[in-house]
């Protein structure tokens, strides 16, 4: 990372930008000087305006991708580097304003009446009837919703807003009906919502990598540097069904990372280390332990001591069967892949996007 683009990432944080914020200004204002192939504190107003004129004529780019790179680049210049040249030659687009198509009431229940899976068709008419985002309704609680009040609370919205939106009859009515059939939990999406949900985030780990040059695409993956190619490459992966397992994190395992180190002891290396062995006399073996503290919360250390035969078979217990294996790792995690320079950057580099979305608690109410 260079320090111009560190201190660009500083200058957004402190002022509390969304993450989603700071990654696109940074990708924005990275394809303006790779188009350039200079550095952008070595380049003015009229390299902006041709690639501008680049954007609009030859990417076809739309006016909110225009219009983002411009916010972007006014940042750029006007706070990370303040020139002494006004923020405001570089122009806006004019984004054309289009009527949205409103389908009248009963097209609306001709199209929830042909969505026939319960949980399917409940998803869509949240979405419909309360006009949620897709991130937001995959963060929607049972809490969240208020009858008594009806109202729908929408705790992670778009720039970190909360809000409230009203809840109709018809609405709860539907969302009850659904509790009451599939006794839903915490979270009111099933997996199969957040396995598409999971897809997007981790092609869309992929997609940073890329753009900060990571990993180094030679050889045979070529082809794969430029990034319309790259894009084009991960098309058929958008439209696949992904496989994703959600269960509920450990007690006591709070964000991605905690759910990783926990996972890890089980991945890899054997069931006690040798740096825990205290001493063996023939008979009693002693060794350090971690005990849970009082209702689950911290972890002390202390020492244990078992006889040889009941060390023996709780060590055996964690010794898996001729012909099985702990992780079964396909697609891109699998060993094959593993063992190309890009599969490792993927299976490093994106993992911890996925078990973001793994360590979504799913808890009765």
């Amino acid at each position: 990372m260079t320090e111009l683009r560190q201190r660009m990432i500083q200058d957004m944080k402190i002022r509390n930008y969304s993450p989603k914020t700071i990654e696109a200004y940074t990708r924005h204002v990275a394809c303006f000087a790779r188009h350039f192939g200079r550095s952008p504190d070595q380049l003015g107003p009229e390299e902006i305006r041709q690639y501008q004129v680049y954007l609009v004529e030859q990417k076809k780019a739309s006016w909110s991708a225009f219009n983002q790179a411009v916010c972007a680049l006014r940042f750029l210049y006007g706070t990370t580097l303040r020139r002494n040249w006004p923020v405001t030659m570089i122009p806006f687009g004019k984004k054309p304003k289009t009527l949205p198509a409103v389908l009248g009431p009963e097209e609306v229940q001709r199209l929830l009446a042909c969505v026939y899976p319960l949980k399917q068709r409940v998803i869509l008419t949240v979405l419909y009837a309360a006009g949620l985002r897709l991130d937001e309704a995959l963060h929607l609680e049972v809490s969240d919703i208020d009858a008594a009040r009806m109202l729908l609370r929408v705790a992670r919205g778009k720039g970190a807003k909360e809000r409230l939106v009203p809840l109709s009859p018809r609405l709860l009515e539907c969302l009850r009906d659904y509790w009451r059939k599939r006794k839903a939990k915490a979270f009111f999406l099933p997996v199969k919502a957040l396995s598409r949900f999971f897809r997007g985030k981790f092609l869309d780990g992929l997609k940073k990598l890329h753009a900060q040059g990571r990993p180094k695409l030679e050889d045979k993956l070529a082809h794969l540097a430029d990034r319309e190619g790259f894009e084009r490459w991960l098309t058929p992966f958008h439209q696949m069904e992904w496989v994703v397992f959600c269960e509920a994190a450990p007690h006591g395992c709070d964000g991605p990372d905690a759910v990783l180190k926990y996972l890890a002891r089980y991945v890899a290396g054997a069931a006690i280390s040798d740096k825990r062995l205290i001493s063996h006399d023939g008979r009693r073996v002693t060794f350090r332990v971690r005990e849970r503290g009082k209702k689950g919360k911290g972890n002390r250390r202390g020492v244990c001591s078992l006889e040889g035969e009941e060390f023996v078979r709780r060590y055996l217990m964690h010794v898996l069967p001729r012909g099985f294996q702990r992780v079964r790792y396909f697609g891109l995690f699998s060993h094959r892949q593993r063992a190309a320079p890009f599969g490792t950057t993927v299976t490093t580099g994106c993992v911890s996007s996925g078990v973001s979305v793994l360590a979504r608690r799913w808890e009765r109410p």
